[in-house]
């Protein structure tokens, strides 16, 4: 938890591609379905933001379960999704660098993160953080379906955890505060 919030502030602190540092850990989602995010993809609602990871002209989805809808709970995440929304840019992408139409550069950005986390957090990667995120759940009793869930994660339940539509938001945002940064 201490080396997450060292890693947070430093990122918050630092500039725009770092920003998604805190968006990764504090959602688990994989690298570049944060990269790809459209500004249409974070919505305001009366308290949070939420998130909506959908496939996208510039990336596909890994799985059937990637797609879905998270409430940003963290401080940290929520701060950094704000700074990248106010940047001021023509695209639709929030990280326009690495991202344009039919375009997702995530190659790039994850060799920036590898040399910034060797160097500063003993050679951790950014999929360290969705491997953190997933054990951060764990440990505070989260249903595996729910974590799966949050995560885009294909199901090991059996086929009794494909039916229905899965927990609601709400449901999902009350697991994601018990770990919230």
């Amino acid at each position: 938890m201490a080396e997450l919030k060292k890693l947070y502030s430093a990122s918050l602190a630092y500039g725009q591609l770092r920003l998604i540092l805190p968006i990764l850990g504090e959602t688990g989602c994989r690298l570049s379905e944060v990269l790809g995010l459209m500004k249409q993809d974070v919505i305001h609602t009366e308290d949070l933001l939420v998130i909506n990871i959908r496939e996208n002209d510039c990336r596909g989805l890994k799985t059937e379960n990637s797609k879905r809808s998270l409430h940003v709970v963290s401080d940290s995440a929520t701060k950094a999704l704000q700074k990248l929304l106010e940047a001021q840019s023509d695209s639709p992408y929030l990280f326009r660098r690495y991202a344009s139409c039919g375009y997702l550069n995530s190659a790039t950005a994850s060799a920036t993160f590898f040399k910034h986390l060797k160097q500063s957090f003993d050679g951790k990667t950014t999929h360290s953080l969705r491997h953190g995120f997933r054990d951060r759940l764990r440990d505070c009793d989260v249903p595996l379906e729910a974590i799966d869930q949050a995560g885009g994660w294909s199901s090991v339940g059996g086929v009794g955890t494909n039916y229905g539509k899965g927990y609601s938001l709400p449901k999902l945002a009350e697991y994601l505060r018990r770990i919230a940064i």
